[in-house]
């Protein structure tokens, strides 16, 4: 499927019936996303989603307006900008792949006025192979959760935060051969692992931990 979708009803499921689904959107005209989430409790599951479009921000394959997205199974890449984005949203990412992004695989901004804490949450995914970091959270009131994932081979950070956002990773989460490093963190955020991510990690590459 060629074509750009923008979901306002809530809790809609757009799910592939068969493996392979493809849904992509590439074009020369600026700010355009291949899905744009504006509906609470939204859900893709199994869609493979491909984007490409020209612009300096809010250059997302999926961007998530809204609370309560779930994403799960998706195989995601951006030729232009990050593979997720939100600003000021929630989702739950789930046994998803977003790899080969030109910016960063998951990226996570504030909204323009909403002043509630947001969460994100990234459980049993592979963030691989972006241009930038693989998960990147800026700005007040943003919190993610990593459980389970593989955030490798980026071209700068495996996690990155600033502002004051906070990002927690747990003790099965592998942050292995990011270009600069797994972790940096900007300013007054806070980025919390457990004592045997960092020895499991700096001994020996690190699988997801069997379930």
């Amino acid at each position: 499927y060629d074509e750009q979708i923008q979901i306002n009803k809530p809790y809609l499921t757009l799910k592939a019936i068969d493996p392979g689904v493809l849904i992509e959107h590439t074009t020369e005209r600026p700010y355009e996303n291949t899905i744009r989430i504006c509906a609470p409790n939204v859900t893709l599951a199994g869609l493979t989603i491909r984007h490409s479009s020209p612009s300096v921000a809010s250059n997302y394959a999926v961007r998530i307006d809204s609370t309560g997205s779930r994403l799960i199974g998706c195989s995601i890449t951006s030729s232009t900008g990050s593979g997720i984005g939100t600003e000021g949203g929630e989702f739950i990412l789930s046994s998803c792949e977003i790899n080969f992004c030109k910016r960063h695989g998951v990226a996570i901004f504030p909204g323009l006025t909403s002043e509630r804490i947001s969460i994100t949450a990234i459980e049993d995914s592979r963030i691989r192979n972006n241009g930038l970091s693989g998960v990147y959270a800026r700005g007040e009131a943003q919190e993610v959760s990593i459980f389970r994932s593989e955030i490798s081979n980026n071209a700068q950070w495996g996690v990155a935060a600033s502002g004051s956002a906070f990002i927690s990773v747990d003790e099965c989460t592998s942050l292995n051969r990011n270009g600069k490093g797994k972790i940096k963190i900007d300013t007054d955020a806070t980025v919390r692992i457990l004592p045997s991510v960092a020895s499991v990690a700096s001994s020996k590459e690190q699988s997801l931990c069997d379930s």
